[in-house]
């Protein structure tokens, strides 16, 4: 059985969260040029060197999206249970 997997490259966006969790730092929803807020989670190994032209996103959104459209939240990790809180304004 063949997979194809295509490269993740994640549109620009503003108001988006974002939290360093160990070695990698997630991405929470943000807004588009057209305004247009997204439920897409992204990650980026910081730990492993890269071409910052080309890093290697990793998107989640199929597996672990945002249940709901975000723009202008903010996030906060509980250190001590794997959690990362989304709060919404």
């Amino acid at each position: 059985m063949f997979f194809r997997v295509e490269p993740f490259t994640p549109v620009g966006r503003l108001a988006h969260s974002s939290v360093l969790v160990g070695n990698k730092l997630y991405f929470f929803g943000g807004a588009n040029n057209s305004g247009y807020c997204s439920n897409k989670v992204f990650y980026l190994d910081v730990s492993i060197s890269f071409n910052s032209k080309v890093p290697p996103w990793v998107d989640l959104t199929q597996n672990a999206g945002i249940p709901f459209r975000s723009c202008w939240g903010t996030v906060s990790l509980n250190k001590k249970e794997p959690f990362i809180y989304l709060v919404e304004s």
